[in-house]
């Protein structure tokens, strides 16, 4: 989530609380930021128990986003929850 996200939060009136599903069409890291699934965890996030923030895209999104859910322990709680999609495959969120 690039660093003006607090800047779209104030300006269109977002709860980011309330998106529960994202598509990431690439893994650029001018678009793409896994580390930030750290502020998800337990201590940082406080969401509901059934909240599940669902990321979906490509294989190299979802190989890092399953990498940051392993390193922050975030599998445990199933909080953020990676799913593959492939080209010209029908999916859905």
């Amino acid at each position: 989530f690039p660093a003006d996200t607090y800047h779209h939060i104030l300006a269109n009136g977002l709860k980011l609380q309330k998106i529960q599903h994202c598509i990431i069409t690439h893994s650029h890291s001018d678009h793409f930021y896994p580390s930030d699934f750290e502020m998800c965890g337990v201590g940082f996030a406080h969401f509901k128990s059934s909240f599940k923030f669902n990321v979906y895209g490509g294989k190299d999104v979802y190989k890092k986003t399953k990498s940051a859910v392993d390193e922050y322990s975030l599998n445990n709680e199933e909080r953020v929850v990676p799913h593959l999609i492939k080209p010209f495959e029908t999916f859905t969120a």
